[in-house]
Parts: structure tokens; sequence; C-alpha cells
């Protein structure tokens, strides 16, 4: 599963939401939030965060589903 070529942090996780976005769709669930990070509100100063990604899911069942479903489970490789 795993990249044919290395890939940074960030394109990998393009990839990774252009791969999941339609299985989350698809199955009662929709991206909610993705944006630039930067310094922790409460933490350490030297850490950041790269991006902050918010995600609801319809209900448990339907992402257990989703989770465990082979065609989303393909694409995962990083």
């Amino acid at each position: 599963l795993a990249p044919a070529e290395p890939v940074a942090g960030a394109e990998a996780l393009r990839g990774y939401i252009e791969h999941t976005r339609p299985h989350l769709e698809a199955s009662g669930g929709e991206l909610v939030l993705l944006a630039d990070g930067g310094p922790l509100l409460i933490g350490p100063a030297n850490e950041r965060w790269d991006v902050a990604m918010l995600v609801r899911q319809s209900s448990l069942a339907a992402f257990m589903g989703m989770a465990s479903n082979a065609a989303y489970l393909a694409g995962l490789g990083h």
C-alpha cells in the first residue's frame, strides 16, 4: 500500500482526503472544516498543528461501515 514515490505530509494528507471524501459522503458523513493550523492555544509553545480537520459522521455504525469498506481500505497506503 505504500506510495510509489515518497510523499511529504501535506501531499499525503491531500491524497488521503481525495480518496476518503467520496467514501465519507457515501456513508452519510461530511468534511466540516479543513483549515491551516498554527500554534496551539493550550500546549507547548514550540509545537504547532499543520492542519485542522473536522469530520462529522451520521452515526458510529456508518463510520465503522466506512472504515471496514474494502474499497476505502484499498486506497490507504501512507
